[in-house]
């Protein structure tokens, strides 16, 4: 008999956890980009813009960075890659990024902005089912 136990841990902390052989398997986002671990992707994802269904750039089929300076956005609380590669991306562009609001989860975040608490960049997959039922719109952003 096999037994896997599945625990959440943050994306972080997961490959000092493999290197130190506290769990035997990890699941992350990004590749670790440390040449003692093994990754391979298994699904590949894209961050999207959403915004909820009355806010005033819902009926926008695509917007720019710039015009993403004057939102709030709702983030999540720990630093990821996705994270700074949106910092980085605004900073290329010369436009302030305000994060308001952190959140645990990326479901927290959806909440957030379907209750008009701001706005996100989110992976697509977490959000197919809110968009599927127009809770949230989503807005192409060209760079």
């Amino acid at each position: 008999m096999i037994k896997i136990t599945v625990q959440r841990s943050l994306g972080s902390h997961i490959p000092d956890e493999l290197l130190r052989h506290t769990v035997e398997m990890g699941v992350l986002s990004y590749d670790p980009q440390e040449p003692r671990l093994r990754s391979i992707v298994v699904y590949l994802d894209e961050l999207t813009f959403v915004v909820p269904p009355n806010h005033p750039l819902a009926t926008e089929k695509q917007i720019s960075i710039r015009q993403l300076g004057a939102e709030v956005f709702v983030a999540h609380i720990v630093s990821s890659p996705y994270r700074e590669k949106v910092i980085e991306t605004f900073r290329r562009h010369k436009t302030r990024c305000t994060w308001t609001w952190s959140c645990q989860t990326l479901q927290a975040i959806t909440r957030f902005v379907s209750m008009g608490n701001g706005v996100a960049l989110v992976p697509l997959i977490s959000v197919e089912n809110e968009l599927a039922r127009r809770e949230l719109v989503s807005i192409q952003v060209r760079s």
